[in-house]
């Protein structure tokens, strides 16, 4: 029996290019770079620059992932926009994108649940694979549907 699956066809990312160490943010708040890095790790952060949005990144991002799938724009059925950081409340960041990259009208998903919402946005796709599902953020990835026996 054949059942549809989901295939992971290309994934892209969006890096600003401006790094701030931990250093730099000891000079503005009480702390130091060996308290930050023991507790999580994190020896330095990406700011964007002034007017730079999560919709910004996202559809940098989704191009990446597009040309990474062999993918055209137009291809793309479903968007699943997962960020705590969205550019407005109102409308999503999924439909910003969307208007950026000059798809059609899709139905456009927010998920906004900080750090949880990269995992929240993968079950959302997984019952989206009828269709495309395509994932924006800092990093994005493009799923195909695809039928497989077994």
């Amino acid at each position: 029996m054949s059942e549809l699956r989901a295939v992971l066809a290309g994934s892209g990312i969006a890096v600003p290019p401006r790094e701030v160490p931990n250093d730099l943010l000891a000079r503005v708040m009480e702390t130091n770079d060996a308290w930050i890095v023991e507790r999580s790790g994190v020896r330095s952060r990406r700011y964007v620059e002034r007017g730079v949005t999560a919709s910004d990144l996202g559809a940098e991002a989704a191009q990446a992932a597009l040309a990474n799938a062999g993918m055209a724009a137009d291809e793309i059925d479903y968007i699943v926009c997962a960020t705590m950081t969205p550019d407005h409340f109102f409308p999503g960041a999924g439909t910003l994108i969307q208007q950026k990259l000059g798809i059609r009208p899709v139905p456009a998903l927010d998920i906004r649940q900080q750090c949880a919402s990269d995992a929240g946005r993968c079950p959302q796709q997984a019952c989206r694979m009828q269709t495309l599902s395509c994932h924006f953020r800092a990093s994005a990835s493009c799923l195909r549907r695809g039928v497989s026996s077994g």
